[in-house]
Order: structure tokens, then C-alpha cells, then sequence
């Protein structure tokens, strides 16, 4: 299970964009399935901060990533928690520079996947996104662009694009579930 954000949402359903706990649906998705890795979105706390600290540490089959790579069942993940913005200013924000730091140094290790909270935008179909973040897959080498990107954030009406004619296809998980066979 791969887990892209924002999963928090105010107990009476009648304000958007409040933040709050949610490791309990990360548990509840570990509990179901083999293991669960993901990012927090900007509305997601843990334990009531904008941090994975130990939070999962009875739970050896999560694994939360914030500028870290794991292999598990033979793949490679990265992932990379959070918006850009002003880092003490709300939950999971990162500024330009930490992020391209983050972004290249997880690219070096080749990850089959990467994770984001925060994707790409898509022009041609008007996706909204991060033209920052399109950037930086599209200047990647085909030889090191992860073969799918997983994202949230921002929805799109459909879920997959690839973002050039060599890749990578991104697959946008706002308010959806997207199974992948194969």
C-alpha cells in the first residue's frame, strides 16, 4: 500500500483544509495489508506534530518517508513528505532549496517509485501541480527518472499522465484509490 497524504479530515465534515492526527488510518491500512509506505500531506499530523517520529515503531510493516529510500519486495522507494512554503510556518513544508537537496540526492538511488505528496503540474491538460517539481523529473536522465511517480495534493479528473514521450508516468492519488497490477 502506498499512501500519499491527506488523510485528515475535520470530525463534522463541514471545513476543508484543517489538520490533524492521522496515524491511525496508516495503521488501520497496516493492519490490511502486507506493509504500507508513505508521505504526509500538509494536513496530516502525528501524534499531534508535523513529524513520523516514533509514532510507528510498534508497527515494523510501516514505513514513513520524508527524504528516505527503502527497498521492500523487491522495489525501490522514495519519498518526499509535504509542500514547499515556509517551514515553521505550517505542518510537512519544505523551502526550494531543502527539496531540491532532498530530490536529488533520493534520485542518485535510483528508486523504482517515488512518493510525493506535492506533484508535478501537467500543462497540457491544465493538472494543477508544481511546475518546480515538473522540472526537476523532466531534467533527470532517463536512466535515473523513477518509473512512476505517486502523488497527491492536487486533484486531477484523471488519475494517470505521462509527463514526456520517455516518462515518467505520474499517477495522481487526490481523493482516489488507484490499483496497479502486474
Amino acid at each position: 500500500m502506498l499512501l500519499a497524504g491527506d488523510f485528515y479530515s475535520n470530525p463534522d465534515l463541514k471545513r476543508r483544509g484543517t489538520t490533524g492526527d492521522v496515524e491511525d488510518v496508516w495503521i488501520g491500512f497496516a493492519e490490511r495489508f502486507r506493509w504500507v509506505a508513505g508521505v504526509a500531506g500538509n494536513h496530516d499530523l502525528f501524534a499531534g506534530k508535523s513529524e513520523f517520529g516514533k509514532v510507528f515503531q510498534r508497527h515494523p510493516n510501516v514505513y514513513p518517508l520524508d527524504g528516505d529510500l527503502l527497498e521492500i519486495d523487491g522495489l525501490r522507494l522514495a519519498g518526499i513528505s509535504g509542500i514547499f512554503g515556509e517551514p515553521n510556518r505550517k505542518p510537512w513544508r519544505h523551502n526550494y532549496s531543502d527539496y531540491e537537496a532532498m530530490f536529488q540526492m533520493l534520485m542518485e538511488e535510483r528508486p523504482d517509485i517515488l512518493l510525493l505528496h506535492e506533484g508535478p503540474n501537467h500543462p497540457p491538460e491544465r493538472f494543477r501541480g508544481s511546475d518546480f517539481i515538473r522540472d526537476l523529473l523532466l531534467e533527470l536522465s532517463r536512466e535515473i527518472r523513477p518509473k512512476l511517480v505517486v502523488n497527491g495534493h492536487c486533484h486531477w479528473p484523471q488519475p494517470m499522465v505521462e509527463l514526456s514521450e520517455s516518462g515518467p508516468i505520474v499517477t495522481n492519488v487526490d481523493a482516489r484509490v488507484v490499483v496497479l497490477t502486474g
